[in-house]
């Protein structure tokens, strides 16, 4: 008699029942969890799909229901950002004075990852979530109205997003970088700029065209990512062009260690031909030849306000509604800017 061969089927999702029922995640996680909240029109749906699915929550879930899991997440688009692993850090730091484990997940910008995240937020496998998105789609923010777990997010957050959030003045802090700029005798500023439709990208652009008259337009290049090859290219691109800028201000540290190796191939001194400010302030800033001006947006205390921010919502001692802080800028003077030799 031949052996029966068994099928590797996947178990039904807390997303199936959503999907099936026509609502998001965490409103089903609401019904599952007893949610008083819930009204009995949207509770017998979701139970409806629950049976049609045939979802059972796994004990370790059920498990965590009326307890901590101990955990927290940090959810960011690119891990190896040094903006963010000063954020990692300082929450981390923070985690541990807690007693909390910190999860830590690279999206890589994907809406796809960011949902499959908050998905995963009904199973109750972390106690809250600090995430950090550059785009915040509109089913992003569909499933932030409710999520199953506190979420703080840490970066610049459309107002539609209902939860805390820690920014910085990203704006201002490019509008100074340019006014620096100007005072160290640049003419011909330009910008290299992120990922078009990103929000630091807007911000960022926003408080460049602040340095200028109205009716001025300065020329901005948009690179592909916040990364040092993307900003290769782009300054490539910008120097190409024929706009011969004396000044370029980036929206991000990584995108200004692309545009000085660019600039150093193309036989450009900087910052005698061309005054470099990048923003972020990480390492890379402090590791590069001349080292990098930047703008310091504060990633460690903003990390660690949020994680404080998380920390009140998981251990009820706030409750109310949502929070916007926000910290300030500095602009840190370093080589890649420092005319004043030449300028005397």
């Amino acid at each position: 008699m031949t052996a029966p061969t068994s099928r590797n089927v996947s178990a039904p999702t807390i997303a199936d029942v959503a999907a099936r029922a026509g609502t998001s995640v965490a409103s089903v996680s609401r019904v599952i969890n007893d949610d008083r909240r819930v009204s009995p029109e949207m509770r017998a749906r979701v139970n409806a799909a629950v049976l049609d699915t045939g979802y059972v929550r796994n004990a370790a879930a059920r498990s965590l229901r009326g307890r901590s899991a101990h955990q927290i997440s940090l959810v960011v688009d690119d891990i190896g950002n040094p903006a963010y692993v000063q954020a990692m850090r300082s929450l981390q730091d923070l985690a541990r004075e807690h007693g909390l484990r910190l999860l830590v997940e690279s999206t890589f910008g994907q809406l796809e990852e960011e949902l499959k995240v908050m998905h995963a937020l009904g199973e109750r496998y972390v106690d809250g979530v600090v995430l950090a998105s550059t785009r915040f789609a509109a089913p992003l923010i569909e499933e932030l109205r409710s999520p199953a777990v506190p979420v703080v997010v840490i970066g610049s957050a459309p107002c539609e997003v209902q939860v805390d959030s820690v920014g910085a003045d990203a704006r201002g802090g490019a509008r100074q970088a340019t006014e620096h700029l100007r005072q160290q005798g640049c003419e011909r500023i330009a910008m290299i700029n992120g990922p078009l439709g990103t929000l630091p990208a807007k911000s960022r652009l926003a408080g460049f065209r602040d340095g200028f008259e109205p009716e001025a337009s300065p020329p901005v290049i948009h690179a592909d990512a916040f990364t040092p090859d993307a900003g290769y290219e782009a300054a490539v691109q910008l120097l190409d062009s024929g706009a011969s800028p004396d000044g370029i201000l980036c929206a991000a540290d990584p995108l200004a260690i692309g545009t000085l190796n660019a600039c150093i191939d193309r036989g450009l001194d900087v910052p005698h031909d061309v005054a470099l400010v990048g923003m972020d302030n990480g390492r890379d800033a402090m590791m590069s030849r001349p080292r990098l001006s930047s703008v310091d947006l504060h990633f460690a205390d903003r990390g660690r306000l949020a994680g404080q921010m998380l920390l009140d919502r998981i251990q009820v001692r706030y409750d109310g509604a949502p929070r916007r802080q926000s910290v300030h800028t500095d602009l840190i003077v370093r080589g890649s800017s420092d005319r004043r030799g030449i300028l005397a």
